[in-house]
């Protein structure tokens, strides 16, 4: 570091109030350049307590002089890689979601899904895809079902729904691979 005299201390003083330039004003300005410094700091080596670092120094009196300051790049902004990268995970849960879904038959092929019910009160199905599983309460697989055995819808309210096949087994069954018989 460079040696300030007082008097050079002074003559930034009066410089800077010459000029309104607060300590405030000069703490931002001196950022611009790439100086990062704070109020305190500032104020302690105008007092004496510090000495100027050689670059603060320089850079000060080009402020005073009013000399153009360089303006330093614009920190790099991640936020769009972020929300890019957030969408495509998002997607690809949809994805995989979609196809953890789909149950597979006995052979380990994912089942063709039937057509969705009507919105209608029929509560007469048929099993469309291959097999199906028949599930408990906690959606545990119980037992499959094949393709063609008829059921009877007992409750609907949830995303599985309740039915009695007819040979008298209940359980739940994921709709979406029945087929309205009424």
């Amino acid at each position: 570091m460079t040696e300030i005299a007082a008097t050079d201390v002074t003559v930034l003083k009066e410089e800077m109030a010459r000029k309104r330039l607060t300590q405030k004003d000069l703490v931002e300005r001196l950022k611009a350049v790439g100086i990062e410094t704070s109020k305190a700091t500032i104020c302690r080596s105008l007092k004496g307590e510090r000495k100027f670092a050689e670059t603060e120094l320089r850079a000060i009196r080009d402020i005073l002089d009013m000399k153009p300051v360089p303006k330093q790049p614009a920190p790099r902004s991640y936020k769009g890689i972020a929300i890019v990268a957030t969408l495509v995970a998002l997607s690809a849960i949809a994805i995989l979601v979609v196809v953890l879904v789909r149950e597979p038959d006995s052979t380990g092929e994912p089942t063709p899904q039937a057509t969705p019910a009507p919105q209608g009160r029929c509560d007469k199905y048929e099993i469309a895809a291959k097999d199906l599983w028949l599930r408990d309460e906690h959606t545990n697989p119980v037992t499959q079902l094949p393709r063609g055995l008829k059921l009877t819808v007992k409750n609907r309210e949830t995303r599985q729904w309740q039915v009695e096949t007819e040979d008298n087994r209940s359980g739940w069954v994921d709709p979406g691979y029945l087929k309205p018989i009424c």
